[in-house]
């Protein structure tokens, strides 16, 4: 009986090793420019170009209001 339970472990720490090994692909190593590519997209330099297409918008209200002086 301890045999058997000895194998099974065996087994399954040799499965457990196996499906590490292959999890790691050469696709998987760059996550790390992955990572920099994404931080360069969001960066404030590269939304420039996106934002200055964009024309700028005021609201029928803004247009309408009358400053507010506070008295």
């Amino acid at each position: 009986m301890v045999y058997i339970l000895l194998a099974v472990v065996v087994i399954c720490v040799v499965v457990f090793a196996v499906l590490a090994t292959s999890r790691r692909t050469p696709t998987s190593n760059d996550s790390v420019a992955d990572f920099q590519r994404h931080l360069n997209a969001l960066s404030p330099e590269a939304r420039r170009h996106t934002v200055e297409n964009y024309p700028v918008v005021t609201s029928p209200t803004e247009e309408t209001e009358e400053p507010d002086d506070g008295a």
